[in-house]
């Protein structure tokens, strides 16, 4: 049975085999909060909130 290494496996490796463990070997893969789309929609969606109610007079929104 071969198996297929690369350069990213033995990294996780070295940092952690844990995660070396959980990711490749049992398949289980995470999704990162800071990595998705939904990190960068919901901030946008709130600066797009606060710079609508924004009135120029008045030095913060309200």
């Amino acid at each position: 049975m071969t198996y297929a290494l690369s350069a990213t496996k033995l990294v996780t490796y070295k940092q952690c085999p844990q995660q070396y463990n959980f990711r490749y070997e049992l398949g289980i893969s995470t999704r990162s909060a800071f990595g998705s789309a939904d990190l960068g929609n919901a901030l946008h969606q709130a600066l797009a909130i606060a710079y609508r109610d924004w009135h120029y007079n008045n030095h913060k929104p309200e």
